[in-house]
């Protein structure tokens, strides 16, 4: 059976042959006579283009991270923005540059995360190796002058590293779970940048509780999720059975527009928000007519 079939993800490394077979079977459709499509066919296939959709942004995105990982662009004097424009420009019109830049920030983003400790990339548990003993990511390095006693103000400096890895730890775990949302095909590339652009800008300067708070408000309401239809109505009259499992859609790239705008404006900087009430207090009073 074709669908019991699966690809092993070693078979990345065949990945230009397996696009270039997709592109020809699209192609091969896109010449099809549709006229011989039944109505309920042609809902189906719109369904399964969508999936195929989002899959390849997916396979775009990861291979973008790794292109930017290798430091590609960087090596031929280009932004990764304008590399991956011109990598799909060759063999297609150029993509959008609003595509490419949503491309980059998820891509960017991967790379981030996958770089940090508990995905697979970093030492777990803890270990010792040449006399310093590591666990829960703080390391008390051993002073063989005074008998294996801990180097006070070492320690020190080591706790305050670990606790500010567990600070960005605390601050990266929404994101993993934007991205997450991302890979379930639960939330499109388009909304799933804007929240890492959001994160992004104000993860620097926002406690990790608060920003940890805001993103999963956001996540659970951008993402879409999976129920019974009850009383909804079905747009397309395939289905009426209210007991039907269906997807529910999260918020639109324009209300999440709205609530990241307004996410922006409560949890501004402090100083940001002292120059804007400075600058309320100081506005300019317009001119008065000549002789008023």
């Amino acid at each position: 059976m074709a669908n019991d079939q699966t690809i092993d993800v070693g078979t990345v490394t065949q990945a230009p042959s397996l696009l270039a077979q997709m592109a020809l079977t699209l192609d091969a459709l896109a010449q099809g006579e549709w006229w011989r499509v039944p109505e309920g066919d042609l809902v189906e296939v719109l369904g399964a283009l969508g999936r195929v959709r989002h899959q390849l942004s997916r396979a775009e995105v990861r291979a973008t991270a790794e292109v930017i990982d290798r430091g590609i662009p960087r090596d031929r004097c280009l932004t990764p923005v304008d590399y991956l424009t011109q990598a799909q420009g060759r063999q297609a019109p150029m993509p959008p540059v609003g595509h490419a830049l949503m491309t980059v920030r998820l891509a960017e983003a991967v790379r981030t995360l996958n770089g940090g400790p508990g995905l697979g990339t970093g030492p777990g548990g803890a270990q010792e190796e040449g006399g310093a003993v590591e666990e829960g990511g703080a390391v008390a390095q051993l002073d063989p002058a005074q008998g294996g006693a801990a180097d006070d103000g070492r320690a020190e400096q080591d706790d305050g590293r670990a606790e500010q890895d567990g600070g960005q730890a605390r601050q990266d775990a929404p994101l993993r779970g934007t991205l997450a949302a991302f890979d379930r095909a639960e939330l499109g590339p388009s909304r799933a940048a804007a929240i890492v652009q959001f994160h992004d800008e104000v993860a620097p300067h926002s406690p990790p509780d608060a920003l940890a708070a805001a993103m999963t408000t956001i996540n659970q309401g951008a993402t879409d999720t999976f129920g019974p239809r009850g009383l909804a109505r079905d747009a397309l009259g395939i289905d009426r059975d209210p007991e039907s499992v269906i997807r529910k859609h999260g918020w639109t790239d324009r209300q999440l527009r709205v609530v990241l705008g307004t996410s922006r404006k409560i949890i501004k900087p402090a100083r940001e928000k002292e120059e804007s009430e400075r600058r309320g207090r100081t506005l300019p009073l317009p001119a008065l007519p000549p002789g008023g």
